[in-house]
């Protein structure tokens, strides 16, 4: 058991399930009363699966948004706060969005700690939105015995992820997989804070 420990919140402890082992998953996490925490402040709180497509059972959360307008100096600036669980995938749809329809932006970024191995961000460039075929093939050729090697084994070319993101769970290179604190657009390029 100490060894499990040693890996909670950390791309290690990621689990790939699928087919007829999702049944199984789901019996076990519903029967299964040593899962679930007797005390703490998640006492009576079974595991939470994340995903980003419905399946049956779930319950669909969405996120809590606040927008706002701000005026300083004669210039406008627009703020929007989003909360609850953001799949690894949003911080680079939001980027891709935000970049075809603005000059400049910036993202602050804050991670609940038990949801840091979920974070997905990397290099980003005003190209990479752009899903091509030379884009799938180097996303397969990232495909390596890494701990991000069981999404390659997996074919996930049709599972409607743009090449980009795909190229970026299948990387070996450990920095596609970083947890930023701000991300900022300007001049049709990106810097960030880790």
């Amino acid at each position: 058991m100490g060894k499990e420990k040693r890996v909670d919140r950390r791309p290690e402890s990621l689990v790939l399930i699928e087919d007829t082992e999702a049944h199984v998953l789901f019996n076990m996490l519903l029967n299964c009363k040593s899962i679930v925490a007797t005390t703490g402040p998640l006492a009576g709180v079974p595991p939470t699966l994340l995903a980003p497509v419905a399946f049956h059972g779930a319950t669909l959360r969405s996120l809590q948004v606040r927008e706002s307008k701000i005026q300083m100096g004669g210039d406008s600036f627009y703020s929007m706060e989003m909360r609850g669980p953001v799949l690894p995938t949003t911080v680079q749809h939001l980027c891709n969005l935000l970049q075809t329809n603005m000059e400049e932006f910036s993202i602050a970024l804050a991670s609940h700690e038990s949801t840091k191995a979920f974070t997905l961000s990397g290099l980003y460039s005003k190209s990479g939105a752009k899903s091509t075929t030379e884009d799938k093939e180097n996303a397969d050729k990232d495909c390596t015995n890494s701990s991000n090697a069981a999404f390659c084994q997996e074919g996930l070319s049709d599972c409607g992820q743009s090449a980009s993101i795909l190229r970026r769970f299948c990387s070996s290179d450990s920095k596609s997989l970083q947890q930023f604190d701000n991300i900022k657009f300007s001049n049709e390029i990106y810097s960030w804070s880790l």
